[in-house]
């Protein structure tokens, strides 16, 4: 997953007189290898931490936005997508006041908020968000980026879940990249199916 991480560069001091608490950008750096070891309750620890840190370097610093994307993404790897969904939303304006609206760690938080928010149910909710990431990373890298093709992706199996599969069909051949991704085949089958006019049931009773 994309996460853009400001690395902070700290003066060490020479001879401490005591063990030091650890930085901002060590407490990331430990959450993230906790969570690649399969030690989830370890990374959410180091990015509880981290983000208590961040607090105190005020909103306008881009810590705060990192640290609440990195807990985000720790509870999203636990399956607990409302308090995941929670952070991001709190990290997207944090972003775009730093960063500006078209961006790409702007388009990340927005990807990952709506993949929160559809893991939860919220599809209603999920779909803007989309497509309003769609619009980022077309703004930014282009229609045919992998990127913006992997947001199409989402996109799309959001429609089949909704059982809306025309809507489906259309995003994925509205997309070259999309289709490349790894499980596009399955759900661009399945729209297609689905997009196919029935046929008439035909009755295999004899008599009556």
């Amino acid at each position: 997953r994309l996460c853009a991480l400001v690395v902070v560069v700290l003066a060490a001091l020479p001879f401490p007189a005591r063990a030091q608490a650890p930085s901002w950008d060590q407490l990331i750096r430990d959450a993230r290898r906790a969570l690649l070891n399969g030690r989830p309750g370890d990374a959410e620890r180091d990015s509880r931490a981290a983000l208590a840190e961040a607090e105190r370097f005020g909103p306008t610093d881009p810590r705060l936005a990192a640290s609440l994307d990195n807990l985000a993404d720790v509870l999203v790897a636990q399956k607990r997508h409302g308090e995941a969904a929670a952070l991001y939303r709190r990290s997207l304006p944090l972003w775009e006041a730093a960063l500006g609206a078209s961006n790409r760690q702007v388009a990340t938080t927005l990807n990952n908020l709506a993949v929160a928010l559809h893991a939860q149910g919220a599809a209603a909710e999920a779909e803007p968000v989309y497509r309003r990431c769609l619009a980022v990373w077309e703004a930014v890298v282009g229609p045919d980026h992998r990127l913006t093709g992997a947001c199409v992706a989402n996109l799309a199996a959001l429609y089949v879940a909704e059982k809306r599969f025309a809507e489906a069909l259309t995003a994925l051949l509205s997309s070259r990249q999309a289709a490349r991704t790894s499980d596009q085949p399955t759900i661009a089958n399945t729209t297609a199916r689905a997009a196919k006019p029935a046929r008439p049931a035909v009755s295999t009773a004899r008599g009556a």
